[in-house]
């Protein structure tokens, strides 16, 4: 790694660090002084930046999936939840669930009604990470701050699968505790909606898991351990997760967007005489532009 190399790197660095400090968005700097540091020998300040960075930007990908985007979305309710409604549920809780049927459709924000845990760059929210399951605090939407949010908790929870289009309720159950978080027959009824492909489950006929994994502790022992669960037996049937989780507990997902973040750096500094003259925080579809110039004339890399 040469020196405009570990330049950009400590720019993204620093740039990814301001943004979450404005945004109230806490970042452990002593764990990546750790992480780090254990790592490298402290004079490779070059491979340094670059680890720095990864740190980082895995934490900055970790808050933005957390975050729900403002848009006008169609609403889809599961099998099990329908006849949950008609069957089981009182009528605030059905009534809220038709309000935020109509904060999605109208593409309200409601992301003062997630977990507070969205303030915690480092925090994993495990069924997000493993099953692309979010859930929502059944109650009134507030500013978007800590403070304020810790008086709409709610005893009930909403559990969603969302997409650009679509927003899918699954269930709403009293607000879990550990393992409950991370329970099988949410799958379950994911599967009698015909909706695991939802969250990258495909069926598989010709495979026979074993030991079978069904257990919520099981899953959610394995998960905080960093440990994939790649395929299921679900109502009888076989499925396998298309991607899962690293070590460290985040999206591998996010791992590829760092990879290629990497690959267009590198590939950039193969050039003759690039001439580096700073980095753009952007967050609109990629994190953002490396302005640099080749002979005389300013250009600009979508990172």
């Amino acid at each position: 790694m040469n020196d405009i190399e570990s330049k950009i790197y400590e720019d993204m660095s620093n740039e990814i660090l301001t943004y979450l400090s404005k945004n109230n968005i806490y970042y452990d700097l002593k764990k990546e002084q750790k992480e780090v540091g254990s790592l490298f020998d402290s004079s490779n300040n070059h491979v340094k930046a670059c680890e720095k960075f990864s740190e980082r930007m895995i934490a900055l990908c970790n808050f933005m999936e957390k975050i729900v985007s403002i848009k006008p979305r169609k609403v889809y309710f599961s099998r099990y939840l329908i006849k949950k409604i008609d069957e089981d549920l009182n009528k605030d809780i059905i009534e809220k669930i038709e309000l935020f049927k109509k904060k999605f459709e109208n593409g309200e924000d409601i992301n003062s009604n997630l977990s507070k845990g969205i303030f915690n760059s480092n925090s994993w929210d495990y069924i997000l990470n493993i099953w692309n399951i979010r859930h929502l605090h059944l109650s009134e939407s507030v500013e978007l701050n800590r403070s304020e949010m810790s008086n709409n908790r709610s005893d009930y929870l909403l559990f969603f699968v969302l997409n650009e289009e679509n927003v899918y309720f699954i269930d709403v159950r009293k607000h879990p505790r550990g393992a409950g978080f991370t329970s099988f027959q949410f799958l379950e009824i994911l599967d009698e909606s015909k909706w695991l492909n939802l969250i990258g489950f495909e069926e598989h006929k010709d495979i026979n898991v074993k030991p079978v994994i069904e257990k919520d502790e099981d899953i959610y022992e394995l998960t905080k351990r960093g440990l994939n669960i790649s395929a299921y037996k679900i109502n009888g049937k076989y499925y396998m997760k298309n991607i899962g989780i690293t070590s460290k507990g985040g999206k591998i997902n996010h791992t590829f967007i760092l990879m290629d973040i990497k690959r267009k750096i590198s590939d950039l500094l193969e050039q003759n005489q690039v001439e580096y003259i700073g980095f753009e925080l952007l967050l609109n579809k990629c994190l953002g532009v490396i302005k640099y110039k080749i002979d005389s004339k300013e250009k600009q890399l979508i990172v």
